[in-house]
């Protein structure tokens, strides 16, 4: 909606969703995410113990490329 010019910037988005800034921001860093730690998480099944994945969870991963990582270490372990 930002990119093709529906609302102007994040705050703008959140007041329409009726969410906050901040949860817009998280949306969209997750969105993102390199596409190789996406696949790397799809694989991963359903071994949590709880059924959500959050935000947090993934920030360590958001500002990083796979490619450039060592190693994709499980953020769930």
């Amino acid at each position: 909606m930002i990119d093709n010019g529906d609302v102007k910037n994040q705050a703008q988005l959140a007041r329409l969703k009726r969410i906050s800034r901040a949860r817009v921001k998280q949306i969209l860093r997750l969105l993102k995410l390199d596409s190789l730690i996406i696949q790397r998480l799809e694989k991963l099944g359903d071994p949590l113990k709880a059924r959500t994945i959050s935000e947090r969870m993934l920030r360590p991963y958001t500002n990083k490329s796979i490619r450039t990582s060592q190693y994709f270490k499980d953020p769930f372990s």
